[in-house]
């Protein structure tokens, strides 16, 4: 993918454990990196579930290759993108397409 085609800046964060006030685990989120990515969405639905809707869209998030994983987070502006899964699509360790998930 043309580097052009990567138009926004998203922040990459992994879940580092921490300890609170009382010494209980807490999940504090760590960054990782701010790359620049394209962002692509793929799917949205909605789910009445328990008289509330609740509505999720799927998006292929495409950049170069990092360390990523599903247990990271992608966050853009204010909204945050659960990792589905990370995909090396041409098998050459170059570029990487991330399926995310998001809470609409």
């Amino acid at each position: 993918m043309r580097a052009g085609r990567r138009n926004k800046k998203v922040t990459i964060q992994r879940s580092t454990p921490t300890r609170g006030d009382f010494g209980e685990e807490v999940e504090a989120w760590a960054t990782l990196s701010q790359p620049f990515v394209n962002i692509k969405t793929i799917s949205g639905n909605e789910v009445i579930q328990g008289g509330q809707i609740d509505a999720k869209s799927t998006h292929l998030i495409t950049l170069r290759k990092t360390d990523i994983t599903p247990a990271d987070q992608i966050l853009h502006g204010s909204r945050v993108f659960n990792i589905i899964k990370v995909i090396d699509p041409e098998e050459r360790g170059f570029d990487q397409v991330v399926q995310v998930s998001e809470d609409v």
